[in-house]
């Protein structure tokens, strides 16, 4: 999966497959492939300037590190990618009687 990943020349697409292939390992309990993933993920975004993928990747990173009880490096990355993920936006809210129908 991951060489499918790095074959697609758009940097986005890589990140996103490489993330997916990290998260499909993870299923599995093959963490040294799950780390791979989410490094090369990480370098990608890295080199595409996409905060938010770099994100994700350090997620994932941080997942391969809590599977495989290195939990002090896990936390110090979970933190950072807390700290650096964007806040989130409410949900528009919608009128007193949005859903309703008149039947």
């Amino acid at each position: 999966m991951l060489d499918l990943a790095r074959a697609s020349c758009a940097g986005g697409a890589r990140v996103r497959g490489a993330q997916r292939a990290g998260q499909h390992v993870l299923l599995f309990h093959r963490l040294g492939e799950m780390g791979a993933c989410a490094e090369e993920a990480m370098c990608v975004a890295e080199r595409a300037g996409d905060e938010r993928a770099r994100v994700e990747a350090m997620v994932l990173l941080a997942m391969k590190r809590n599977g495989s009880g290195e939990l002090a490096e896990a936390k110090l990355l979970y933190d950072e990618g807390d700290h650096r993920s964007p806040p989130l936006k409410p949900p528009a809210r919608a009128g007193p009687r949005a859903g309703l129908s008149r039947v």
